[in-house]
């Protein structure tokens, strides 16, 4: 895929999955109506004043982000790496390879995969599957800075 930046065009190309998290561009009404619908729908409320709750609640938030177009993306970016971080877990967790990347040209995924169309706009890429054999990356011991120098004890 010629939006994938060359490092990483071996990751998406041996990976048996790769997902693209887009966010929603612009967030709008209808969006946020069909959000609370398919809520109603799936059950998430026990009475209307849940349901007004939890709609309230998303609009401040959406609201409170919102100042700017730009601002409401970078907002929207911040969402998607909460769910990144669920889905690496998970994917350790039932020993599921992954790889997160921000190495790929944002414009041409939106353009190859007609997102702008979908009102979506592309913000990482996740790659999924079994590490290969001779991955050296595997084998190599692990390299972290020290804790004191990465966290202030208060």
């Amino acid at each position: 895929m010629p939006a994938i930046m060359e490092p990483n065009q071996q990751r998406v190309s041996t990976a048996s999955h790769t997902l693209i998290f887009c966010a929603k561009s612009p967030l709008n009404e209808q969006h946020l109506q069909n959000l609370l619908t398919q809520e109603d729908k799936d059950g998430r409320f026990n009475c209307d004043e849940d349901k007004q709750k939890m709609d309230q609640g998303r609009r401040f938030f959406v609201n409170y982000n919102s100042n700017t177009p730009q601002n409401q993306l970078d907002w929207e970016a911040k969402q998607l790496y909460i769910a990144l971080g669920q889905l690496l877990f998970a994917a350790a967790a039932i020993g599921v390879d992954s790889t997160a990347m921000e190495g790929f040209d944002k414009e041409k995924m939106d353009e190859a995969l007609d997102l702008k169309h979908q009102g979506l706009r592309s913000i990482l890429v996740v790659t999924l599957g079994y590490r290969s054999v001779d991955d050296s990356n595997a084998s190599r011991p692990k390299s972290r800075l020290p804790k004191e120098q990465i966290f202030t004890q208060l």
